[in-house]
């Protein structure tokens, strides 16, 4: 290898080395025109014209306040709703032991219709879990019911149990 120490080393500039180069040189900025630097001179020494700072900043304020204008109704509808949504939410969100008539409302328009045809006094079709869930039920067991006529849940009291054929 004594061949190879002895010979200096040259490095060739690659097609991409010359593309990043390109690449840079764009980078630069591009000088101001003189129509630029006229306008410049404008805003900057005469703040009282009609091109400005002053002015500009005139006509910034003229429109800002405009579009407030335009935009506090919506937003005041937007809010307001929102509130009322929020209202809705809490009512159908409350625990307690009784539904009150959002939560009631909600469940009938949520439940499916084959949901609603197992609730009836056919207890054949319902799953284990609900039948065993009614074994709990005793005289005094408050429960929601559901009525085919009206399409809508009540709150109901057990006041009597009788057993039949069916159990």
């Amino acid at each position: 290898d004594k061949d190879t120490e002895d010979k200096p080393m040259v490095v060739a500039e690659s097609k991409q080395d010359e593309k990043e180069q390109k690449a840079e040189e764009e980078k630069e900025p591009r000088e101001i025109s003189k129509r630029e630097i006229r306008v410049l001179k404008n805003i900057c020494l005469k703040p009282d014209g009609k091109n400005g700072w002053k002015y500009l900043e005139q006509q910034k304020i003229d429109l800002t306040r405009l579009a407030l204008l335009k935009m506090t109704p919506v937003l005041g509808r937007f809010f307001q709703t929102m509130h009322t949504t929020i209202k809705q939410s809490q009512k159908l969100l409350n625990y307690s032991e009784r539904l009150n008539d959002e939560q009631t409302k909600a469940m009938s328009a949520l439940m499916a219709p084959e949901m609603k045809a197992t609730m009836d006094d056919d207890t054949s079709m319902l799953p284990d879990n609900e039948k065993s869930i009614r074994k709990t039920w005793d005289t005094g067991s408050e429960i929601q019911i559901y009525s085919n006529t009206q399409n809508k849940w009540y709150n109901g009291k057990i006041i009597k149990i009788t057993n039949d054929e069916e159990g």
